[in-house]
């Protein structure tokens, strides 16, 4: 569910370091969010809090996040420019996102139905223009065109898993996007990027590893601007582990090419 919270004041987060990152320290990563036209407008951070939270007070830990100085310091240090500077106590409006997935299952049926040929190359199509975006190949096609034959292969549960988000959001690029021929690095860089948000355990008592984190997609917040232009491509996932008290932001914000 959609939520907003008031202003509060920041709860001490702290930066810390993210070992491993494969937004920034994966050399194959960043030459594919290159190529993609994303290398320069996403980011990946890591904070941690010594206020103590419950899960399920996503309002309050998020407004005190977003409020936090150091938080907003590394909103401000990424290479956006926008007319109302993050600072102060800020109001949140987000919405929870499903993270429940722990393999690549999901994208098997892309083959099954013909989006993808068994060598993993991409089917292509009829070239259009959908919400900014072309559309040349049924894979962006099945994402974007509600009126596709394969519109139906992921239902609106499927669709909305973290995975699959990240996922779309990497075929869609950015605005200078030089498209994928084969699905392989698209998958790639979607689970890397995933096992980088979210913290996971194994289930003591069916030995399953399922996912720890709490997510989030923040959307707005006021005062200020979260994202310097509107476009499908804007997005900001905060992931909360309140066990380890940390939290991680996965931030790209879609700056047209005019």
């Amino acid at each position: 569910m959609p939520g907003e919270v008031a202003e509060t004041a920041c709860g001490e987060f702290s930066a810390l370091d993210l070992i491993k990152s494969a937004v920034s320290q994966d050399q194959d990563v960043m030459s594919c969010l290159s190529k993609w036209g994303m290398s320069n407008s996403i980011s990946l951070h890591m904070f941690s809090y010594r206020k103590c939270y419950h899960k399920l007070q996503a309002m309050e830990i998020l407004g005190d996040m977003f409020s936090s100085p150091d938080v907003q310091q590394y909103m401000q240090a990424a290479n956006i420019k926008r007319e109302q500077p993050l600072t102060g106590r800020m109001s949140v409006s987000f919405e929870a996102v499903p993270a429940s997935v722990t393999n690549m299952s999901l994208f098997d049926r892309l083959t099954d139905c013909g989006i993808l040929r068994k060598d993993g190359a991409i089917s292509k199509c009829m070239e259009d223009y959908i919400d900014g975006f072309q559309v040349s190949d049924k894979l962006r096609d099945m994402l974007l065109n509600t009126e596709s034959d394969d519109a139906e292969l992921y239902n609106s549960s499927e669709r909305a898993e973290l995975l699959f988000c990240i996922f779309e959001h990497l075929c869609l690029g950015g605005a200078m996007n030089q498209f994928e021929d084969s699905i392989d690095a698209y998958l790639r860089v979607a689970k890397l990027i995933y096992k980088d948000l979210v913290s996971v355990h194994r289930n003591a008592a069916t030995n399953q590893v399922e996912v720890s984190s709490a997510v989030y997609r923040v959307t707005a917040v006021s005062p200020g601007q979260l994202f310097p232009h509107k476009g499908k491509n804007n997005f900001c996932y905060v992931s909360i582990d309140t066990h380890k008290r940390q939290c991680r932001m996965l931030y790209h914000a879609y700056s047209p090419f005019w």
